[in-house]
């Protein structure tokens, strides 16, 4: 039978030895990091080609894009003037590159507001309020 000292024992060498054969993390090298940038936002471009400077991130792993410098923009103009580039820019630099991280710079907004909710929608949300105030007053 196992006393708890030896329970303990054992289960700290099989933790050992479980993170010992663990395969080893490998660290993300300069050509697999692509660095975003706006034009449009004061330094950041500068920015950039600092920050690829004194990481060695390859000049060609800059993607530029122009658009609001805002902390958030709203889904249409995500979806017409952030993604594409970048996805193109990626989708490029993956025929030679092993790309696996994408570093945005100050100017990239954070935030993506919800797309704009159509007439349909609206109307179903009006309906959906109303009835919500309906319980509301009835279980008072």
């Amino acid at each position: 039978m196992l006393t708890p000292l030896s329970r303990t024992i054992s289960f700290f060498s099989i933790m050992l030895l479980l993170l010992c054969s663990a395969p080893p993390a490998s660290a993300l090298t300069p050509d697999e990091v692509v660095v975003v940038a706006n034009t449009h936002a004061t330094d950041s471009v500068k920015l950039a080609k600092y920050y690829m400077k004194k990481r060695s991130i390859p000049e060609e792993n800059l993607i530029k894009i122009k658009m609001t410098w805002e902390e958030s923009c709203d889904r249409r103009e995500y979806e017409t003037r952030i993604a594409p580039p970048i996805r193109k820019a990626v989708n490029k630099l993956r025929k030679t590159k092993n790309i696996r991280c994408i570093v945005t710079m100050y100017g990239i907004p954070l935030k993506i507001r919800p797309p704009a909710l159509g007439l349909e929608d609206e109307k179903e949300v009006k309906k959906i309020k109303q009835q919500s105030l309906l319980q509301n007053s009835f279980h008072q």
